[in-house]
């Protein structure tokens, strides 16, 4: 770090900081009561433009052997801190993809298990509705009485109702946590555009690019003024963009 640089601009006595202390306020208050009303006007307001934008660009250029001394200094740390604990995150990152790889196989596992479960239990729902079916066909036949087999039918005709069965929770891990990470894939942006288009879709889903937008209207130059409509939806803004000289 550059000797001096940051007590150069910490230095409470400093003379060239005090002065722009007593300066800045000075000029605020100038600023805040000038009335522009007159081309003459208009030049003392350049005027104090331009000593505000020189005391700006002065202060900065104090300022900047520290800046660049603080800048350098953490570089230095950053690459520091870097180097004695790449072999950590190394090993950090490599275990976590391990446990991650596990943890994959696991829940994979724990959904194969899930639907044996559920095909398990829904063909024992599904026999036993043909048993009962059986059951009251056999009845009928036995008694003679048709709504045995009214009831038979109905019962094999009635949809069966489908289990519910959860996965099995896999083990619990000190220090580790299972947690799905929900993301999105816009694979078709124009069908997003047109079902926002139609009402479908939230507004929200989809953002203009504003920076796209602007080159075109810069391309065009003087053939579109303000108010000009670039695109459907799209209209140009022109805002005057005043600079005054320091020099």
């Amino acid at each position: 770090m550059e000797p001096n640089a940051l007590a150069t601009v910490l230095d409470p006595d400093n003379p060239q900081l005090a002065t722009y202390r007593q300066q800045a306020p000075e000029l605020l208050a100038v600023a805040e009561s000038l009335v522009i009303a007159s081309d003459a006007d208009l030049e003392v307001a350049a005027e104090y433009t331009r000593s505000a934008t020189a005391a700006v660009k002065a202060i900065r250029g104090m300022f900047k052997p520290a800046r660049d001394a603080l800048t350098a200094a953490k570089r230095q740390i950053d690459a520091l801190e870097s180097n004695i604990s790449r072999g950590f995150v190394a090993a950090d990152d490599l275990l976590r993809a391990k446990v991650t790889a596990y943890r994959t196989k696991r829940v994979r596992e724990a959904e194969q298990e899930r639907q044996r479960q559920f095909a398990e239990e829904l063909k024992r729902r599904e026999d036993e509705q043909i048993a009962q079916a059986a059951r009251l066909e056999t009845m009928a036949r036995q008694t003679g009485e048709t709504h045995y087999e009214r009831a038979a039918e109905l019962v094999l005709n009635q949809p069966v109702r489908k289990p519910s069965i959860a996965a099995p929770a896999p083990p619990k891990t000190k220090g580790i946590s299972d947690r799905i990470e929900t993301g999105v894939e816009v694979f078709d942006l124009k069908a997003l555009a047109l079902a926002v288009g139609e009402g479908r879709v939230d507004m929200l889903a989809i953002t203009a690019n504003t920076a796209w937008l602007r080159r075109e209207a810069v391309q065009k130059g003087n053939t579109v003024q303000d108010g000009d409509v670039l695109f459907d939806g799209v209209r140009v803004t022109k805002t005057p963009d005043i600079t005054v000289r320091t020099r």
